[in-house]
């Protein structure tokens, strides 16, 4: 599974895809509609890892690392990916992006 996707199936809210959507200008059919946020989210390549990060939790985060991975060692590897792209995420995010 991609990363992109992996993070967009783990359990983000749907108010944060939607803010997520909203920021990018993304066209989705039905803001309402959960599968429409992930498919415009994942479909475009504006919306890359480190300018996703930084609209996610803790919590999510560590959801996504969890699915991509089976072992102990490959979840470290994966976290270490998921911070790394966190670091390169611009500083500058709204107010209410948590």
């Amino acid at each position: 599974m991609r990363l992109k996707h992996t993070i967009v199936a783990a359990d983000t809210s749907t108010a944060r895809l939607r803010k997520i959507t909203d920021e990018f200008e993304l066209q989705v059919t039905d803001q309402r509609k959960r599968e429409a946020l992930k498919s415009a989210i994942t479909s475009v390549r504006l919306c890359k890892l480190e300018n996703m990060m930084g609209y996610l939790s803790e919590q999510e985060v560590k959801t996504s690392a969890n699915r991509l991975v089976s072992g102990v060692g490959e979840q470290k590897r994966a976290l270490e990916r998921l911070l790394a792209a966190t670091l390169l995420a611009p500083l500058s995010l709204p107010a209410d992006a948590n």
